[in-house]
């Protein structure tokens, strides 16, 4: 996977939130979007992920510019390339870790046996192991994060978006998760983090503070 992004602007309302930012980035790198609350890094990852669109400028995922995909092919791209974990960890809390889990490998073309050791194992990676059946709403903070971050080695996809993933998170939770990212990039994975925490960043190989508008890179 290459993306590149190339002189992208964002307005809403009339109101810029930053403009002409141009980046690259390949497997393997850790990547931190900085800057004050409302300098738009959500914006920036959710536009990296599909999920929005820019202004102006281009996002190209291996050179092919994803602002000119249509409805469907937009959605087959996000299905297959791009995973979230979400601040609010996106998962259904009056459900089990299974349940939830069995929604990220239902796209999957496994047999159930073969489905079911994938889930276990994404369980064990993460630290839940034999937590199939405890309820969502049971877990802790952290345990939650990690559960998310369950479903997205399920998917296997090749970028990896990150909303402010230790925002609720102790020093040593925020570790934990750090050290699963690290792992993902390691093995081949564009991860993206939308932080303002220094534990966070500081671990990351690639930082970009949204300052003035702009986009500096700082690292």
């Amino acid at each position: 996977m290459h993306i590149q992004v190339k002189n992208i602007s964002k307005s809403f309302g009339g109101n810029l939130l930053w403009e002409n930012i141009s980046f690259e980035l390949l497997p393997k790198d850790l990547v931190a979007f900085t800057g004050k609350s409302g300098s738009g890094k959500t914006t920036l990852l959710n536009s990296l992920g599909l999920l929005e669109s820019v202004s102006s400028g281009q996002i190209l995922f291996n050179n092919s510019s994803v602002e000119k995909l249509n409805g469907f092919k937009r959605v087959k791209l996000y299905k297959h390339t791009v995973g979230f974990v979400f601040q609010n960890y996106g998962l259904i809390e009056d459900e089990t870790a299974e349940q939830n889990l069995k929604y990220a490998l239902k796209f999957l073309k496994k047999s159930p046996q073969e489905k079911k050791k994938i889930l276990n194992h994404a369980l064990s990676e993460v630290g839940l192991s034999g937590r199939n059946m405890t309820m969502v709403y049971t877990l802790s903070g952290g345990e939650q994060q990690r559960l998310s971050l369950a479903k997205v080695l399920i998917k296997n996809p090749k970028l990896i978006l990150c909303d402010e993933p230790s925002a609720a998170l102790d020093e040593e939770n925020t570790s934990i998760i750090m050290n699963l990212l690290n792992k993902l990039a390691e093995n081949g994975s564009i991860v993206v983090i939308s932080t303002h925490d220094k534990l966070v960043y500081s671990q990351c190989t690639k930082v970009f503070t949204i300052k003035d508008k702009k986009q500096i890179r700082i690292k």
